[in-house]
Formats: structure tokens, C-alpha cells, sequence
């Protein structure tokens, strides 16, 4: 009845005659919208290397891909010693400092189209690359953290790098091109110019034209780089700038981070990658310590901390607005180096007999940006 009432995805049974001895039950990802998890495998410990649980983990990978889900996930223990070498040749990767936590990108990378070609003529499970020997699997490419998947069969060989933060493929390789792209140190500034790039690699006998597409959220300004051609064994790498907005929405941290899609064609050959990113205000506003409720009427100086997070010098105008309080003054020119701090007093009066709530508005204005 407990078994019933859960919210399974699937539930799968191994059977020895009428006998179970195994058992696994994959669930929604209550952690992430963007993936499965698989809650239980066990297997009974005299039928133990036979191939079950490793029969029980393919269906909960194929029910994954049926979902149309392109991640599932598991956790286990770090001393799993038979347990984790199953885990890595089927596809997980052992999240960087965590417990044992891993995460599988398998399914996504099935339904990736530059890699089906590959994997309609060799199956996944055969060509797959690991690494048994390595705990964490912990790579970056361009300094943004991600998985490397490797696979080979004979002399064909495909690899995709998965950001790891945006949980998609942001570097695709195979015999004829590489492609890469990236946001530098995965951070935009909201409201101000920033910087996306690509890698081209044409590894292909014949001149290649290269032509880049973005797609970015609603609200982002993007500029692609021009079409270009690469000779046979020539690499090139270009720049695109992208603008995200103020108060851009940033997804929980164990979400997918937002990013910007684009589409490299090289010789006519469509490969989408995705950048991820978080967005950072350009500035960090906020007190100076926890203020304590003000008496009605009475008075108060509150420090109003501001640093410097755009990567650049800034100058402008902070303005403070209030709604139920008087201020000792509302426009402050600012000059700030790229990191700095500084720090405002304000000596707020609240007015009013009763109690209520007071509220300021802060915005800062400079030719650059405007944070609010």
C-alpha cells in the first residue's frame, strides 16, 4: 500500500522464477524540475554480480529518456566500492564536493543531435569512456566547471563537455569540428555590456563557413559575430556581447542557471551549444549591520554600504527616495574603482506618532548602468 501511494515514475522488479531479487524505483527530481532521481537500487546480496542492478539502472535510464527528461540522478556513499564503478560505466558523474552525489547527462546526450549519427551506429553503453579510477569528476573547460562525456568505437570518437551549470552542452566534438562557447567566469553583469565566446575548430579536409546564432531570454540583448570561413585545420576564436537587464531572475542555486543558446553552423552542419551564466548586480547595496525598529516619532543614522561588483570603475548618482521617513539628504556622487566600498550615512527621522513601515528606494545612475 506505501509502495502505491508514492509518486514513482517507475517501479522495475528483477525475478528470480516467482523470487525478487531486485528492486528499483525511479522518482521525480523533487530537487530539480530539470531531471529524475533514482530513490532505491538494491539488489539481493546472493544474486550480486550478475548483471541485475545493472539491468535495473538501464531501465531507469531508458525510462528517463522516455520521459523526455535529459538528467537522472542518485545518491550513494563515498565507500561504495561495488556500487560506484556500475554508476560510472552507465554514465554518472560524481558531483564535485559533495558527499556522493551524482548526476547522469546520458539521456540528454541521446537526443543531442550532432551526436546521433554516432550512436545509431554504436550503441552508448559500449563506447562509453571512464575513468574508474578517479573519485569527484571534477573538469572545467575556459574555467566554467563541467563534465567531459568520451566516446569511442574503432577510430570513431565523439566528446561533449556539459556545462554544469546550465546542465547542457556547451562543447561538442567529433572527426571534422570542435566547437566551444562560453561566458567568461559564468557571470553577467545586469545592464552592462558583456562578453560571450566561441571556439571553432574545422578538423575537416575542406574550407568550412561558420556562421553564429544566438538565442538569448526575453528581455537580453545579443550581438553575434560575423560569418567567417576556416581553412582545413585552422582554429578561430570569436566575441559576441550580451546585456542582460536589471533585477534579472536568477533560478535556486540547485536549478539550471539561466543561458544564453546559439547555434554554430560550420560547413552547414547545425550544432547548438548553450552558456551558461548567473547574473551579479553591478552593485551590492545593502546596511551596514541589522537595524533596529525606530521609535514613532524618533531619530536615527543608518550606514548604507555600496560595493563596487561590475569588474569595472563606476561614477555616478545614488538617489534615495523615502515613503514615510525624512532623510538628511537624497543624492550622493559616487566614485568608485573596480572592487571598492564605500560607506554612506543617513540620518533618517521617522515623523510619525504610530508605528508603521518606512521605505526607501535606492537607485544608482551612472553613463554605464543604472541599479536599482
Amino acid at each position: 500500500e506505501w509502495e502505491r501511494s508514492s509518486d514513482a515514475l517507475a517501479r522495475y522488479i528483477a525475478l528470480d522464477g516467482e523470487r525478487p531479487v531486485g528492486y528499483v524505483r525511479l522518482l521525480p527530481w523533487w530537487d530539480s524540475p530539470d531531471g529524475t532521481y533514482v530513490q532505491w537500487l538494491n539488489v539481493d546480496p546472493r544474486y550480486q554480480g550478475k548483471g541485475i542492478g545493472k539491468a535495473l539502472l538501464l531501465k531507469a535510464i531508458e525510462k528517463t529518456i522516455e520521459l523526455g527528461q535529459p538528467r537522472i540522478d542518485l545518491h550513494t556513499w563515498p565507500g561504495n566500492e561495488k556500487a560506484m564503478p556500475l554508476y560510472k560505466r552507465t554514465g554518472f558523474m560524481w558531483v564535485p564536493r559533495s558527499h556522493a552525489y551524482l548526476q547522469n547527462f546520458v539521456p540528454l546526450l541521446l537526443a543531442y543531435p550532432p551526436m546521433r549519427s554516432f550512436f545509431a551506429k554504436h550503441p552508448w553503453l559500449e563506447s562509453v569512456e571512464r575513468d574508474l579510477k578517479r573519485a569527484h569528476d571534477e573538469h572545467s573547460l575556459h574555467g566554467i566547471d563541467a563534465f567531459v562525456y568520451r566516446f569511442r568505437s574503432g577510430r570513431d570518437r565523439i566528446e561533449a563537455v556539459i556545462d554544469r551549470n546550465a546542465r547542457d552542452v556547451m562543447a561538442f566534438e567529433d572527426r571534422d569540428v570542435r566547437v566551444e562557447a562560453w561566458i567568461p567566469g559564468a557571470i553577467l553583469v545586469e545592464g552592462m555590456e558583456g562578453a560571450i565566446r566561441w571556439s571553432v575548430r574545422n578538423k575537416a579536409r575542406a574550407p568550412a563557413s561558420v556562421v553564429i546564432e544566438m538565442r538569448v531570454p526575453e528581455g537580453v540583448k545579443g550581438v553575434a559575430p560575423e560569418p567567417f570561413v576556416l581553412r582545413p585545420g585552422k582554429a578561430r576564436e570569436v566575441r559576441g556581447q550580451v546585456t542582460i537587464p536589471d533585477s534579472f531572475p536568477d533560478p535556486p542555486e540547485k536549478w539550471p542557471s539561466p543561458a544564453i543558446e546559439s547555434t554554430a553552423t560550420v560547413g552547414g552542419r547545425p550544432i547548438r551549444l548553450a552558456s551558461g551564466f548567473r547574473p551579479k548586480a553591478a552593485l551590492d547595496i545593502g546596511w551596514e549591520r541589522h537595524e533596529r525598529p525606530m521609535a514613532s516619532p524618533g531619530k536615527r543614522e543608518a550606514v548604507l554600504r555600496v560595493r563596487n561588483q561590475s569588474g569595472r570603475s563606476l561614477r555616478g548618482t545614488l538617489t534615495v527616495a523615502a515613503q514615510g521617513l525624512r532623510l538628511d539628504r537624497t543624492r550622493v556622487t559616487l566614485a568608485m574603482p573596480k572592487g571598492g566600498l564605500r560607506q554612506i550615512r543617513l540620518r533618517l527621522e521617522n515623523p510619525a506618532a504610530e508605528s508603521r513601515v518606512g521605505r526607501l528606494r535606492i537607485t544608482f545612475e551612472s553613463p554605464d548602468v543604472r541599479v536599482t
